[in-house]
């Protein structure tokens, strides 16, 4: 019933509209006779002769509209870029429709790129306008002049060149009238110049500066430190005696091919020469009656003489040492100095950069980087001489002395900071930890806490005995109740979880997939061969030769 009478209400409404339209027609007709009223028909108005429109082409504007599309479809930051750059070169305050129309930048129907432009520490926005904003708001010379003094330790120039467009200008009629110092460097500096702290210099004291002659000679120099009871860093007399015994030393060139290792492929071309060379030592250590004349050097396999039985020495016999040490000093820089660190480590004595080429084959005189790692390296000790020798972390060297370093921290310290002391530590540690000096708890991190003897306590047996028939409960239930009698809230709920178990069965934990391994085999493709240290496999086998 309700919908109809709306639906009545409605038709009444549009007769009445009509018969409005109807009467306003009839009335704008200029007609004595009454006309009958007729609905409002709009009549598409028809084109004067006399006036012909012209026809607009797009291609008139395609150039603008492609620039327009270019820049809306561009990255936020470029067209932040735009409209920042517009905003510095007007220094005018302009509305979004403005920007718009400069840069075709849409700043009313892109939200980021308005937000980005609110938040911009280079952008001013009143709520309509936007400008731009220096670092320093200042606007003339006198406000420039005011903003230097403020800063007596000086101020670059980059903060100060936005502040408006004749700032350059300014700065450099400052510098003429002598208000302020501009040096250029690589990051120009403005300084005020004080002038309550303006110093006149007497002619003939600026005249005696520029009179004094500083020595072009680094010989004349040292004589002039030396004189004045400095000493010199330098040595240029010695340097130059040195260089006129031995030479100029020559600076070694760094070769830019990628060290390679023997390998398969590796073709040892100077074999038959050393196979030479190792014959004719052999035969010149043998004892022989007459001279004989020199010869020239012509690589000759080597023969048995039958005057002289000396053993042939082959080239063979020493391959794997010759092909271990080219390894060795050819591997990585960190893998050497693991090497000398394990070897100091091992024997504990300070041994010369000879005895360890002799056991390591680590060249530390030939190769200087490895020289001045081992030499920086916290784990070496070096006495600026010739010796290496291993430095732990903590320099104890006895059972006593280890006593005293773990009673120094109360906290405990760490096995892993002691360990490396000297080879027994270990076993004094367990001596100490039998004899009650100290407290040695394994974990994750074995700790060492002192047993201070001044904090021994001597419990009564019978409180002992009371501490061990104490009989804690072994149910998960029992422990919840006594922990809710105690009027604690327990964590877990062991009902609960039991009467879950009993509905919906216990949930299984997902297997681990463990991956079968697979040891080296011939198909098998090592290639850090280059890096023998890091296998455990020796240095003769085909893999690496």
């Amino acid at each position: 019933m309700d919908l109809n009478e709306r639906l009545n209400r409605f038709k009444l409404q549009q007769e009445r509209c009509q018969a409005s339209l109807s009467s306003i027609a009839a009335a704008r007709t200029p007609s004595p006779a009454t006309t009958k009223p007729q609905p409002y028909v709009p009549r598409p108005a028809k084109p004067s002769p006399t006036a012909m429109p012209l026809a607009a082409r797009f291609s008139d504007d395609t150039a603008r509209l492609q620039k327009m599309h270019a820049v809306r479809n561009s990255a936020v930051g470029s067209q932040m870029k735009d409209v920042i750059e517009l905003l510095y070169r007007t220094r005018k305050a302009l509305t979004a429709k403005q920007i718009n129309e400069s840069t075709y930048v849409d700043i009313a129907g892109n939200s980021t790129v308005f937000e980005s432009l609110r938040k911009n520490p280079k952008v001013r926005f009143d709520g309509r306008f936007f400008s731009y904003k220096p670092t320093h708001n200042v606007t003339g010379k006198d406000g420039l002049l005011a903003l230097i003094a403020d800063f007596r330790d000086g101020i670059p120039v980059k903060e100060v060149e936005d502040a408006y467009p004749s700032v350059l200008d300014d700065l450099q009629a400052l510098k003429s009238s002598g208000d302020i110092y501009l040096l250029s460097g690589e990051q120009d500096m403005v300084f005020p110049n004080d002038p309550r702290s303006r110093l006149e210099l007497d002619t003939e004291l600026k005249k005696l500066f520029y009179e004094i002659k500083l020595p072009k000679d680094m010989l004349d120099i040292e004589k002039d430190l030396r004189r004045n009871g400095e000493k010199p860093l330098t040595d240029t007399a010695k340097r130059r005696a040195a260089a006129q015994i031995f030479g100029k030393p020559s600076k070694p060139k760094k070769s830019r091919k990628k060290p390679r290792g023997i390998t398969s492929r590796t073709r040892i071309t100077n074999q038959e020469r050393c196979q030479a060379s190792l014959s004719s030592i052999a035969a010149a250590r043998a004892p022989s009656s007459a001279p004989t004349k020199p010869q020239q050097y012509a690589p000759r396999p080597a023969t048995a003489r039958p005057s002289a039985p000396a053993p042939a020495v082959r080239f063979s016999d020493d391959t794997a040492r010759l092909q271990k040490m080219h390894a060795v000093r050819n591997s990585a820089v960190g893998l050497q100095i693991k090497a000398v660190i394990e070897l100091l480590y091992r024997t504990r004595k300070a041994l010369t950069a000879k005895q360890i080429n002799d056991a390591t084959y680590v060249d530390i005189a030939g190769n200087s980087a490895v020289f001045e790692s081992l030499r920086n390296n916290p784990k070496v000790h070096f006495d600026g001489r010739c010796l290496f020798s291993y430095k732990p972390t903590h320099g104890v060297t006895g059972k006593d002395e280890l006593l005293a370093l773990i009673r120094r921290f109360c906290d405990g310290i760490t096995v892993k900071e002691v360990e490396d002391a000297y080879p027994s530590v270990l076993d004094d540690l367990q001596a100490l930890k039998s004899s009650g000096d100290i407290y040695l708890l394994s974990g994750e991190q074995d700790i060492v806490f002192p047993n201070d003897p001044r904090s021994r306590l001597e419990l009564d047996i019978e409180l002992k005995k009371l501490f061990y028939e104490i009989k804690l409960p072994k149910d998960m239930l029992d422990i919840e109740k006594d922990l809710r009698r105690n009027g604690e809230k327990p964590v877990t709920d062991t009902a609960k979880r039991r009467a879950a178990a009993r509905i919906f069965g216990k949930p299984s934990k997902p297997k681990k997939s463990r991956k079968k391994q697979r040891g080296l085999t011939s198909r098998t493709r090592i290639t850090n061969v280059h890096l023998p240290g890091l296998f455990d496999l020796p240095m003769d086998t085909k893999d690496f030769i």
